[in-house]
């Protein structure tokens, strides 16, 4: 393990992952994902969300070979998208998120389905203690939260001590899941788009994670979980946003084009748009050897 190659990665994926955190997450962590939480909690709720969670736990529980005595560390579960299914397959469910808010919507969905096997804990990922706040687990999972959970009070990423963390927690495995992106399903798009559809083994911040992560003397397996689903938006302009934000689009000529592309092929109903695209979900996963 060479350190001089941890220190380079680790420094790559922080500026991977700064270009793409917004001005107000990185201002206050906890007040920007409580102020996102029912939005959130609103589309977890959606049958293309569920069916997008139904499969990456599918995947997790096929890799994992999970029993119904296992238990899982879910870091930055939101509302609960994985934390809630894993729950009916585990004996217990500890879900560790910053967002209050986040964690209130999460315990509501679990007592409406009368699920009593979920521990949350609220707080910083960082801040607690690993063996003393929270124990071993037969798996632990970042999903979509990595960035997130790795960041201190004053908002700085640690990935090195972040991933040996999870590491250290893990009994049998450890999953990275990153940020997915939807995009439309048809020739015309990947002919005028192929940045947005090279697919997430092409994504460099997914690239410098696994380097980082081969330094540090972690294999991870990869997996992807491929999934068609509508994917329903309130406005052009806001999706645009989105894939601009996703995929570091910056060119004025292509935004232009990517706004009347949606406009022209997303299906309006009331007052939201609806739209047919594939997403391809890596997993990121290793064994803890024992």
């Amino acid at each position: 393990m060479s350190t001089d190659g941890i220190a380079y990665w680790n420094v790559q994926v922080m500026k991977r992952w700064k270009r793409t955190q917004s001005a107000d997450e990185a201002r206050d962590l906890e007040t920007f994902w409580d102020g996102r939480a029912e939005a959130f909690n609103e589309r977890t709720g959606q049958r293309s969300a569920r069916d997008y969670d139904t499969a990456l736990v599918h995947c997790i529980a096929d890799k994992a070979k999970l029993q119904p005595t296992d238990t899982c560390l879910d870091l930055g579960c939101g509302t609960g998208s994985l934390a809630l299914p894993l729950a009916r397959r585990l004996k217990c469910v500890t879900a560790c998120d910053i967002s209050g808010q986040m964690l209130g919507y999460l315990e509501a969905r679990a007592r409406q389905a009368h699920q009593d096997n979920i521990v949350t804990r609220h707080g910083r990922w960082m801040d607690l203690v690993p063996s003393r706040d929270v124990g071993p687990h037969d798996i632990v999972i970042s999903h979509r939260s990595l960035g997130l959970i790795a960041c201190d009070r004053d908002g700085s990423p640690d990935f090195v001590t972040c991933i040996a963390r999870m590491h250290h927690l893990t009994r049998r495995a450890a999953f990275i899941i990153p940020r997915a992106f939807g995009v439309p399903d048809d020739d015309e798009f990947r002919r005028l788009f192929p940045e947005c559809t090279g697919g997430p083994a092409e994504r460099f911040s997914d690239l410098t994670t696994l380097n980082l992560l081969h330094a540090m003397g972690l294999f991870p397996r990869l997996d992807y979980v491929p999934l068609r689903q509508v994917q329903q938006f309130h406005s052009i302009d806001d999706e645009v946003a989105a894939f601009r934000h996703f995929f570091q689009i910056d060119g004025l000529r292509q935004l232009k084009r990517l706004h009347e592309y949606l406009a022209r092929y997303a299906l309006r109903q009331d007052d939201q748009y609806s739209m047919r695209t594939v997403t391809r979900v890596m997993v990121m996963w290793w064994l803890k050897e024992c």
